[in-house]
């Protein structure tokens, strides 16, 4: 059976400012992100996850690579 996780990405800069971004591009607070994602670990890790996916949208991207490093996931090879 497949699980499934949704997770947000990691705060903004313009979320702070109460700004909404849509699809255009933002300031990912890494810090903040950082954070977010190191409480929401020990619970995914039990999980024991193998591939983790994103929009393409940077903030999106860039939160989930963090989640990769945290957990450890190698980056997986893409079909031409």
């Amino acid at each position: 059976m497949t699980t499934a996780f949704f997770l947000r990405h990691g705060p903004t800069q313009e979320n702070q400012e109460r700004r909404v971004q849509g699809q255009q591009p933002c300031t990912l607070k890494v810090v903040d992100t950082e954070r977010y994602i190191a409480a929401a670990v020990p619970l995914l890790r039990a999980k024991n996850p193998n591939v983790i996916l994103s929009s393409d949208l940077e903030r999106a991207v860039r939160t989930r690579n963090i989640l990769k490093k945290f957990l450890q996931i190698p980056d997986s090879k893409r079909g031409t």
